[in-house]
């Protein structure tokens, strides 16, 4: 109110986009508060050090994230000495995990059968 009434007696009112002067924001000088010259009509800020700057941190959210291998069907083959109902570990082609499989009833060495990796 009081910068109001000093603005009016000099003969200057603040406008809707002026500040009263007991408002109006002061300049740091260049520098101070880590800015850096206008890049793209933006100010540039400086890092932190050992942080990671703006650019690299909009890289690193734009990049596509891999899916994870999905289980499909694979054949696994029973070697000698391996009969129905016995385990066996198989590695999946498709996620490279290590699973434990039961022979089925139905499948004895030499043979095939299905597993799910």
């Amino acid at each position: 109110m009081a910068a109001e009434l000093d603005a009016e007696k000099v003969g200057r009112k603040p406008g809707p986009h002026q500040a009263p002067g007991n408002l109006e924001m002061q300049r740091a000088p260049f520098g101070e508060v880590g800015m850096g010259p206008l890049q793209g009509g933006r100010a540039a800020v400086a890092p932190a050090p050992g942080s990671v700057s703006m650019v690299q941190q909009a890289v690193a959210v734009a990049a596509p994230i891999a899916a994870a291998p999905q289980p499909q069907p694979f054949l696994v083959g029973v070697p000698p000495g391996v009969g129905p109902g016995q385990q066996m570990m198989v590695q999946s082609p498709f996620t490279g995990q290590q699973l434990t499989v039961v022979v089925p009833q139905s499948v004895g060495p030499g043979m095939q059968f299905q597993v799910m990796g």
